[in-house]
């Protein structure tokens, strides 16, 4: 069982542009709203890859929509509900480009009652769980380290789950201090938590490692149309992005954790599990309508990936 804790649900908006221009007027060809938010996206893809998942955590009002496509999934959810109302998010898709540009409200704020809650929830998920999965943005005014006390208390009262940390800033820099079993930073994220630019696949590489040295057990770089990267205690490899038609690029990340879990989960070393990642995200990448992936796209581009060591 794969559980993922959302403390941050949204509703994504996606406009779709043939060409969008910033300070211009923009005509939308296409629109559609959603339940989302990264914990959700990351149990939707491994549902869709048939992974057993479930996702926990805290709903504000108006979330609805969060919860009929979990269960329009088949995804089982449990959220307590929260203050404030679930914020919207937008996502302007360039078809032209294949680009979107992404605009974010703030999480609302969340009592510490709530949050301790939230905590005991996916304490007592993470004991029947082989992995939790720590994603996405805290609820305004949560201290930063969150996510750290989380994985510490995981480790503490559930060590046979295995935890992921996907997040950014100062919650990613002290997550990595609890010692995670697996972290998925971007670029931007990566460079953020190295103090300085990375321009090059060694420069990338260097900082991964870097993030072993600070707690991580395996680190996993997504470099978007350039592919991604991992590191662990056997090596390091590099894997290309498929060259799909992109019809989204939202969640592209949460599928590729989605698709590396499913992969861990079955024994699969450091090269076969970045694999079953790229073939993930691009699955996700091929996606525009009801469905957050098909698993029969994934089985079609999983041969088609490689991975190389470094």
């Amino acid at each position: 069982m794969l559980t993922t804790l959302s403390l941050s649900p949204c509703i994504d908006r996606r406009m779709e542009f043939d060409g969008f221009r910033a300070g211009a007027t923009n005509r939308v060809v296409a629109s559609r709203a959603e339940g989302a938010g990264k914990a959700v996206n990351v149990a939707l893809a491994a549902r869709a890859l048939g992974m057993p998942a479930r996702c926990v955590g805290i709903l504000p009002a108006g979330g609805e929509m969060v919860e009929t496509r979990l269960a329009q999934a088949g995804v089982p959810f449990s959220f307590l509900p929260a203050p404030g109302v679930t914020r919207v998010n937008l996502k302007l898709f360039d078809r032209r480009a294949a680009e979107t540009t992404e605009v974010s409200e703030p999480c609302p704020e969340a009592p510490a009652s709530l949050l301790s809650r939230a905590a005991d929830a996916a304490a007592q998920a993470a004991r029947e769980s082989g992995f939790l999965v720590l994603t996405g943005s805290l609820p305004s005014g949560c201290p930063d380290a969150w996510y750290a006390d989380m994985l510490r208390r995981v480790h503490a009262e559930a060590p046979g789950c295995r935890c992921v940390l996907d997040a950014e800033g100062p919650r990613f820099v002290l997550g990595l201090q609890a010692r995670p079993f697996l972290v998925k930073p971007n670029l931007h994220e990566l460079a953020c938590a190295a103090g300085h630019a990375l321009s090059t696949r060694r420069a990338i590489l260097r900082a991964a490692e870097g993030l072993l040295d600070a707690g991580a057990q395996t680190a996993v770089v997504s470099l978007g149309a350039q592919g991604a990267l991992a590191v662990d205690a056997t090596g390091a490899a590099f894997a290309p992005a498929l060259d799909v038609p992109v019809r989204t690029t939202t969640g592209a990340g949460d599928a590729m954790v989605a698709g590396l879990l499913l992969a861990l989960a079955g024994g699969a070393g450091l090269t076969d599990a970045l694999r079953h990642g790229t073939a993930a995200a691009a699955a996700r990448c091929l996606c525009a309508g009801d469905a957050f992936l098909h698993r029969a796209d994934f089985d079609a581009l999983l041969p088609q990936t490689r991975a190389d060591s470094l």
